[in-house]
């Protein structure tokens, strides 16, 4: 198949079509030499949206990761107008979260993903899709790595109202009544700023910037190797 020679309509189209059939090797072709490609806004089930929210939502971490590597913006918002006057925006963590996808939610956190979630007046809080699918363990893995309940206390507190899960509600009503420790609050402030493309690379250059090498539990957080 000669991908050179399409328009870029078809080759955005074939693009879209890759997407959503986890095509990787595809996906690669046809981003080689059009990288505008990656943050295009596509149309997509009667919807503008982008690569990285789309391959979020069909749960495909490997092609999520290739775009990211290649320069995917994280922040992107998928918009669904709810009616006349109200538009929700979900990123691609919402879809990673709504398919209780850890593997893929960690990878978008690694990336910085929770310093770019839309204002919670505009967009669903993805505490609250976890806590309808009573995911505790993606609960966990955002909480720990710094996502801002205090944020989102009066959508979660009034879902809390339908949980009966001990575990869940002990866990959600500790983290409430505790403000996010100081490490957490920097750690997410850090990964937001980095980004987990080229992350080891990053990590150098700011050691020597520094004038030597970070605090080993530092990296190991930014890598979520530790939580």
């Amino acid at each position: 198949m000669c991908f050179y020679c399409f328009t870029p309509d078809q080759r955005k189209s074939r693009f879209v079509k890759a997407l959503e059939t986890g095509d990787l090797n595809s996906v690669k072709t046809l981003a080689r030499d059009q990288q505008k490609l990656i943050n295009a806004v596509v149309e997509y089930r009667n919807s503008q949206t982008y690569p990285i929210i789309i391959a979020s939502a069909k749960g495909y971490t490997i092609i999520v990761e290739y775009l990211l590597l290649k320069g995917a913006r994280i922040s992107e918002c998928e918009k669904s107008k709810i009616s006349c006057d109200v538009i929700k925006y979900r990123t691609a963590l919402h879809f990673a979260c709504e398919t209780q996808n850890v593997e893929l939610i960690c990878l978008l956190i690694k990336h910085g993903c929770i310093g770019y979630l839309p204002p919670s007046k505009r967009s669903d809080s993805v505490v609250v899709t976890l806590l309808e699918n009573k995911d505790m363990e993606s609960l966990k893995l955002l909480v720990h790595a710094g996502y801002p309940l205090h944020e989102d206390v009066e959508e979660i507190t009034t879902k809390m109202e339908s949980i009966a899960d001990t575990e869940i509600r002990s866990f959600i009503f500790n983290e409430l009544e505790n403000p996010p420790s100081l490490q957490r609050t920097c750690l997410r402030a850090i990964r937001t700023a980095l980004g987990h493309s080229r992350l080891q690379a990053k990590l150098n250059a700011l050691s020597l910037t520094i004038g030597g090498p970070l605090p080993e539990v530092i990296v190991k957080y930014l890598k979520l190797e530790a939580l």
